[in-house]
């Protein structure tokens, strides 16, 4: 019976993380025409900082805070796949000692702040939503080190999809939802990699780098990716086919440039770059060209 029982919860749990084929892009993504991303607080102490999570307009206007009322970190905001909530981590003032978060979602607006999972000391930062809406990968150091995680939207039905050694991190759906890019260090360097929904077929897409390519972001028409690769002269913004060829560096400037996403209609680079000293937000054509200064508050501003 013990084993019948084990077998039944197993097939329960595939069917609910089940793949049912190729996903469509949720077709009023980003409609909102906000960017959310992190800012930094001053506290007052040395060492300690207050992360809270912004929105602004796309030119950085009206940049809001939107979770004011937490005096301890909110961080790494993710936008549902309609783009009507943030999926973000934070942790309570009581949770600052030991650093534990939870994932948390919220309207645009700040209001509606739920708990969408708590899972003790692990960190779980939310990294991907599936284009149908229907599942999040999160990075996971569950297990002692980053892994990446596969849960239902509810987050029931959690999964580890990597079970490595190596640090695997940052993944993204792909916009048919029949892949999952991330970077890892399996191979030596941090490469960007690419697996199916269930953790196989691997694929290395920037094998031969000499340096730390991470960070991937897939383009919303599925086209492209862009990511980071750390150079000798510091960090710049590149961009790729699907398959790792035709790479591009669009930033090319001698400050560091990281952590990149896209606009909804693919025209649009956003990025955070130190280049003015400290971390600010700037945006540029996905081709490359000006660059565009959106935030310029104190701090670090980016993700």
């Amino acid at each position: 019976m013990k084993h019948a029982r084990t077998m039944a919860a197993a097939a329960l749990l595939g069917s609910a993380l089940a793949w049912i084929g190729p996903a469509q892009a949720v077709p009023n993504k980003g409609l909102n025409g906000l960017i959310a991303c992190g800012g930094e607080l001053p506290t007052g102490t040395p060492g300690v900082a207050n992360f809270e999570i912004y929105t602004m307009n796309p030119d950085g206007s009206n940049r809001t805070n939107v979770t004011d009322e937490n005096p301890i970190t909110d961080y790494n905001p993710l936008w549902t796949a309609d783009g009507k909530k943030i999926i973000y981590e934070a942790e309570s003032v009581g949770q600052a000692v030991d650093d534990t978060f939870e994932l948390w979602t919220m309207n645009p607006d700040g209001s509606g702040k739920a708990i969408l999972y708590a899972n003790g000391k692990p960190e779980d930062i939310p990294r991907g939503v599936h284009p149908d809406g229907s599942q999040i990968v999160v990075q996971s150091n569950e297990t002692g080190n980053n892994e990446i995680w596969k849960m239902n939207a509810d987050a029931t039905g959690k999964v580890n999809l990597t079970n490595n050694p190596a640090n695997d991190g940052w993944p993204r759906w792909t916009a048919d939802g029949t892949r999952i890019v991330f970077h890892s260090n399996r191979a030596g360097n941090l490469d960007i990699w690419s697996m199916d929904p269930f953790g196989g077929n691997l694929v290395n897409l920037t094998a031969g780098s000499l340096f730390s390519d991470n960070t991937p972001e897939v383009s919303p028409d599925g086209k492209k990716i862009a990511f980071t690769r750390n150079l000798t002269s510091g960090g710049d913004i590149f961009t790729m086919d699907m398959d790792g060829s035709n790479q591009v560096n669009v930033t090319n400037n001698p400050g560091y440039d990281s952590i990149v996403t896209w606009s909804p209609d693919n025209t649009t680079l956003i990025w955070t770059s130190q280049r003015t000293g400290d971390f600010e937000v700037f945006s540029m054509p996905a081709t490359g060209g000006p660059a565009t200064r959106l935030t310029f508050a104190p701090g670090f501003d980016g993700r």
